[in-house]
């Protein structure tokens, strides 16, 4: 049997494509999926989670502000630890919850990897190769943190361990010595499309909840959007800007008033949403985005860009993190790094 926990559609999506990589389609898989509060990431985990079937699935709920779910997982591998329930395969997204990352040290398991999880992933690796404890990463709250570490030790599991962390991933990482790193390109996703239809007069901008995270303000976004479909206009395409599910309504609106752009509303990850509609993408865009290098991994796309955004518009806090970004992605050679538009 092999187990995937994850908690976000990005991570679901490279769960599949780990049971198709090693060759698991034929071997029992226990799906456990974390539900958030967000309404629309929850509606894509449980489109995909039925679309690609799973022998056993869990959703855990989350209940207002206590984790409910990591409480569950907990006695879940209490559970398994006192049955030893054997596993082949652990694939684990959400490195930063130490309850996820506990599976490791409390399960009876031949293999893990953790899922990648955007561009945290980067900035994960990159803190990793500056020897930073995994376990300072932790994103957990500190009284729930506290919490379930107390209900950890009545279940007598390990929590805050040391584990190497192995990635399985599409991105180019640095590795440490220790770790395992195996980097995939989608084919199992890749050979679920048909024939495609494809506009090329069309510039898909995929959008991210910069504003929403406070990364930037949003009317700073605004700017650079306007700036983007301004440049899009005088190269003869119109954007279609792809929705993140995190995107609020009020910025919605307000961009879906700009000229050149129209909005797109994804039923799926962009990473399928086109091959599941039978439509094709040639040109693709985005300040910073998975999908910048996802995507070219999957789809036959022409022109690859990021639309570079001066660093002193971000908030302190987040600006390692774009130059990191922006770094790795000046690495890769399909991404084309647009600084003047």
């Amino acid at each position: 049997m092999n187990l995937y926990i994850v908690e976000s559609p990005f991570q679901l999506l490279c769960a599949i494509e780990a049971r198709s990589y090693f060759k698991l389609e034929n071997e029992k898989s226990f799906l456990l999926v974390k539900l958030t509060k967000n309404k629309k990431s929850n509606n894509q985990l449980k489109k995909i989670a039925n679309k690609f079937s799973f022998n056993k699935v869990i959703f855990l709920p989350q209940i207002i502000a206590l984790t409910f779910s990591d409480m569950f997982m907990l006695f879940i591998f209490f559970y398994w630890k006192l049955f030893n329930k054997k596993f082949n395969y652990l694939f684990l997204g959400e490195i930063k919850n130490m309850v996820v990352r506990s599976a490791v040290n409390n399960l009876n398991h031949k293999n893990y990897f953790f899922l990648d999880d955007g561009i945290s992933t980067f900035a994960i690796q990159n803190e990793l190769m500056n020897n930073v404890d995994i376990n300072k990463l932790s994103n957990d709250n500190i009284t729930i943190g506290k919490l379930i570490l107390f209900i950890s030790k009545l279940l007598l599991l390990k929590v805050k361990q040391d584990i190497r962390i192995n990635w399985f991933s599409c991105f180019s990482l640095d590795k440490l010595s220790n770790q395992i790193i195996i980097k995939h390109q989608f084919n199992f996703l890749k050979s679920i499309k048909s024939s495609l239809i494809c506009n090329k007069n069309i510039f898909h901008f995929i959008g991210s909840p910069i504003s929403e995270d406070g990364k930037l303000s949003l009317q700073d976004e605004l700017f650079h959007i306007k700036k983007v479909a301004n440049y899009c206009f005088h190269k003869g395409f119109s954007v279609q800007y792809c929705v993140h599910r995190r995107e609020s309504e009020i910025k919605l609106n307000l961009i879906s008033s700009i000229n050149n752009i129209q909005l797109r509303l994804p039923t799926y990850p962009l990473e399928i949403d086109f091959l599941l509609k039978g439509i094709s993408i040639f040109e693709i865009g985005s300040f910073f985005s998975t999908t910048l290098i996802s995507l070219p991994l999957i789809y036959d796309i022409k022109y690859c860009m990021m639309f570079e955004i001066n660093d002193t518009f971000f908030q302190d806090n987040f600006k390692e993190t774009y130059l990191l970004t922006l770094a790795n992605n000046r690495k890769i050679p399909y991404i084309n790094i647009l600084k003047e538009y």
